[in-house]
């Protein structure tokens, strides 16, 4: 009986252990760094967002660690939108493809955005929580009305623009990404990725319709 009883847990063991390795061979992983564009220095705290470009619902949260790190693991593979969040900074989107048993890596430097007040703080909040829940016409209206308050404001446009993608106004969404700042360019790298600045104006196109093949 004792015999029988150990050989069920270890055939247990064995079939935990095989789907394991089953499991991560048949998924990807995302890693990466965040730091402030003027200084260098590791951005603890900052979110990252990753919505699976398949499905809406397929959603990760993640946030920095005190080295400005971030790692997500058991990523089902395909192409992912990237978003780099931080209070006081200008936010950056991105797209990422996740490989079979590979892992993405990247470094992004986010700029400090200057003039954010308790006002614009409230239209930001807002906003975002209707894109968080997918109402894409609220969010661009919330924005569109803080825009017309403040029309300086980047994080406006930036946030405004990803209600615009999402609600499939592609050429509106364009509009925004332009208007609201000197944009960068993703250089692809083997195993990475780094982002650059660049003339956003004459290759406005070129950024929004590049995926990051990693």
């Amino acid at each position: 009986m004792k015999t029988t009883r150990n050989i069920w847990i270890s055939s247990i063991a064995v079939l935990i252990f095989c789907s394991a390795l089953l499991w991560s061979t048949s998924t990807g992983a995302f890693k990466g760094t965040i730091i402030d564009a003027k200084t260098g220095e590791a951005l603890s705290g900052a979110k990252i967002t990753l919505v699976y470009s398949r499905s809406e619902t397929l959603k990760y949260e993640l946030h920095t660690d005190k080295k400005g790190k971030f790692y997500k693991s058991g990523l089902r593979t395909g192409v992912y939108r990237a978003t780099f969040e931080k209070d006081g900074y200008i936010p950056i989107g991105a797209s990422i493809r996740v490989k079979l048993a590979d892992t993405v890596s990247v470094e992004i430097e986010l700029e400090p955005s200057r003039g954010i007040t308790i006002a614009s703080e409230n239209f930001i909040g807002k906003g975002k929580k209707q894109l968080d829940t997918g109402k894409y016409v609220e969010a661009i209206e919330i924005f569109t009305d803080a825009i017309s308050k403040d029309s300086s404001n980047p994080v406006y446009h930036y946030y405004r623009a990803v209600a615009f993608e999402r609600n499939g106004d592609t050429e509106k969404a364009m509009e925004d990404y332009q208007s609201f700042r000197p944009k960068r360019e993703i250089s692809k790298e083997p195993s990475s990725f780094m982002i650059k600045r660049w003339n956003w104006v004459s290759k406005i196109r070129k950024l929004f319709t590049t995926t990051v093949y990693a």
